[in-house]
C-alpha cells in the first residue's frame, strides 16, 4: 500500500492541523514530528518509518507534476 508521510518540525502554517484532518479519513497518511526541526532529522525520521520498496522525499514547497513519481522510477 502507498502511503504519505508528513514529517513536521513545528511548521505555523496550519500544516498539522490540516495533514491530521486528512489522516482521520485516509489511513495512508501519516503525520510524523521533527523536534530537532532540521532536515536531515525529517529525513532520518521518515525513512526509519517508511516500508515499501521506494522512498520518494518531496518538498513542500514545491509542485510536482502528476507523473512525477512514475517519470523518476522509469528512469
Amino acid at each position: 500500500m502507498t502511503s504519505s508521510l508528513v514529517v513536521d518540525g513545528g511548521s505555523t502554517d496550519r500544516t498539522q492541523e490540516i495533514v491530521s484532518s486528512m489522516a482521520v479519513t485516509d489511513p495512508r497518511v501519516r503525520l510524523l514530528h521533527n523536534p530537532d526541526r532540521f532536515t536531515p532529522f525529517a529525513f532520518n525520521i521518515g525513512i526509519a518509518a517508511a516500508a515499501g520498496e521506494y522512498v520518494a522525499i518531496l518538498g513542500a514547497h514545491c509542485r510536482y507534476d502528476s507523473n512525477y513519481l512514475s517519470a523518476s522510477l522509469r528512469g
